[in-house]
């Protein structure tokens, strides 16, 4: 897809959110009759490949993390201001995850060198979100999307840094890989954790 089509598939807010952390983003910003933008570097910047929101798409994909006391302030009011925290973001990616996610957390929980390792899903380590997390061995496995662009991968090896700099050990897997052979991609990952025990 260039950058010149738009998607007219239905808008789920956490592919946004996906897309706000590629970005490097600091906010998203949901405007009836503009495509939805992300704060990168204080500049609001449009979201590739995504068509602009009707006042149906800004309505549905605000309503879906609204309280309902929020819901009726917006309504009353015609416009809501709020925020939704990391761990708020967190939750919403662990029950909408990617294709390759789910296939690579698939096959983590049902093989058993990886039984009693403390892998996580989807959880906060600090201000990042991590792909995969085990906790007592300090490791996580960040999922590398197939089409990641110069600023997501910019925002990647800083939270790499960032994470490095507080003794996680940080994977790379490309998305490819679990697509291609998962189990040979599990062979390494253990064939990596032992030598780091």
């Amino acid at each position: 897809m260039t950058g010149q089509e738009q998607t007219q598939e239905p808008l789920s807010l956490s592919d946004l959110l996906k897309k706000l952390i590629e970005m490097g983003g600091s906010d998203l910003h949901l405007t009836t009759n503009t495509p939805p933008q992300v704060r990168v570097d204080g500049h609001l910047r449009p979201v590739d490949g995504v068509r602009t929101l009707t006042s149906a798409d800004t309505k549905a994909l605000a309503y879906s993390v609204l309280t309902d006391a929020q819901k009726h302030r917006f309504e009353e009011n015609l416009e809501l201001d709020f925020s939704f925290g990391v761990r708020g973001l967190s939750r919403l990616l662990r029950r909408n995850p990617t294709e390759a996610e789910r296939a690579l957390w698939n096959a983590l929980v049902n093989d058993r060198r990886f039984a009693g390792r403390g892998f996580k899903r989807q959880v906060p380590v600090g201000p990042h979100i991590t792909d995969f997390v085990s906790f007592p061995l300090r490791v996580i496995i960040d999922l590398v999307p197939p089409d990641e662009s110069a600023a997501a991968a910019k925002t990647r090896a800083a939270r790499r840094a960032w994470l490095a700099e507080r003794d996680y050990r940080v994977v790379e897997v490309r998305a490819e890989e679990v697509d291609a052979d998962v189990g040979k991609l599990l062979d390494r990952l253990n064939e990596l954790m032992a030598n780091s025990e």
